[in-house]
């Protein structure tokens, strides 16, 4: 009798709980920081910058040396493991995948690359 009261224990503990939906991993910042320097010349910097807000909406930016260069809107969706991403303007969709890269989470663009840190 335990051991059928056990069971029924474990079964409605593990149908009852649901697979949290986790689009709001991708909620936050996003950026990738570059930097360089010639011979001779001061360090340029520059950051490319995605906050994406849990009510689809994000804010897309990209800096150098401090200095504001571009600035636009996105809605974003999920659909499985992708998040599209929609600008209003200047700049081209995204598809990006959250993976996990050398102790970093990270976002990948549709080629493979790493467009992206969490912040």
């Amino acid at each position: 009798m335990k051991k059928l009261i056990l069971i029924l224990f474990a079964i409605v503990l593990t149908t009852s709980c649901s697979k949290d939906d986790d689009s709001s991993s991708i909620v936050g910042t996003w950026a990738n920081d570059f930097s360089a320097s010639f011979e001779g010349q001061e360090e340029q910097t520059s950051r490319d910058e995605w906050k994406f807000a849990s009510d689809k909406m994000g804010t897309y930016k990209e800096t150098s040396n401090g200095d504001l260069k571009f600035s636009t809107t996105f809605t974003w969706s999920k659909d499985g493991d992708k998040y599209y991403v929609e600008y209003l303007e200047g700049r081209s969709n995204d598809v990006f995948k959250i993976v996990k890269l050398a102790g970093y989470t990270t976002l990948e663009d549709e080629n493979g690359y790493t467009a992206a840190i969490r912040d």
